[in-house]
């Protein structure tokens, strides 16, 4: 009889996913063989052979942890290889993994409502929020050149502040692409 090639699906990580610098990225493949055994998986990234395991972690699941990863696109794959050298590649899972650096404003100001609506304060040391009364209503704005910035399909934006006020008033924030 001939020999049936293995079947495998590579589970982890999702197609998509985006990853920061230096991670450890978990890789899973299910690998089955229905006329003999699983004698290894290997986990490429593209032509790159990250890791191979040759005992199931759970069941039918294989897997290798590919450590300290550089940033960049990478389109995964999992080949896996029976008893008589049978083999099936999996289905490719692109992922990025990518530098966490941040952006500086190019250009900050607070505004105010009221008789001092007309005034610019970007050049205060800090940059004020606030909900009162009117003439007193404070907006911050922060600019961002992202022109150069490209690749990114999610993207997290982290304001620091403290709070002054001890009343409980809510101070509402919104972001503008």
């Amino acid at each position: 009889l001939p020999n049936i090639a293995p079947s495998i699906t590579l589970d982890s990580p999702q197609s998509g996913t985006t990853f920061p610098v230096g991670s450890n990225i978990a890789l899973a493949a299910t690998a089955i063989d229905l006329d003999g055994t699983i004698s290894k998986v290997e986990f490429f990234a593209g032509a790159l052979l990250i890791g191979t395991a040759t005992v199931p972690t759970s069941g039918t699941v294989y897997s290798v942890t590919w450590t300290n990863v550089n940033s960049g696109a990478y389109a995964i794959t999992a080949k896996a290889t029976d008893n008589l050298n049978g083999t099936t590649n999996s289905s490719i899972v692109n992922i990025n993994v990518v530098s966490q650096t941040g952006l500086s404003p190019i250009a900050d100001a607070y505004v105010r409502d009221g008789a001092s609506a007309t005034t610019n304060f970007g050049t205060a040391n800090e940059l004020q929020t606030q909900v009162s009364s009117v003439g007193s209503n404070r907006e911050t704005y922060i600019k961002f050149d992202i022109t150069a910035v490209t690749g990114i399909v999610n993207a997290k934006l982290r304001l620091y502040g403290r709070l002054s006020d001890t009343s409980g008033t809510d101070v509402p924030a919104t972001v503008y692409p």
